[in-house]
């Protein structure tokens, strides 16, 4: 969810999110405001999530399972830091 906010540069529901998670921000505006807070900027102005904001525990846990499938290797301490990059 986190990151079709970052990529549309809104947490409000439009036609270009995926239906599930234009319904979710409507039906949970706490975790739409979350996402919103924590929206930022790079220094060439392009939107950039706070992962922070919403779910530092889902974004971790997401990245954990990234790791295990791809490289075979199991972490279960919490990360410093994460960081994500979308590509188009």
């Amino acid at each position: 969810m986190l990151d079709e906010c970052v990529i549309h540069g809104t947490t409000e529901p439009n036609g270009k999110f995926r239906e599930k998670v234009a319904k979710t921000l409507k039906a949970r505006p706490l975790i739409a405001a979350r996402i919103a807070r924590g929206k930022t900027s790079d220094q060439n102005g392009n939107p950039v999530g706070n992962q922070k904001a919403p779910s530092e525990r889902g974004g971790a846990k997401a990245a954990r399972g990234h790791m295990s499938y791809e490289l075979g290797l199991q972490h279960i301490e919490e990360p410093a830091s994460l960081i994500f990059f979308l590509h188009a």
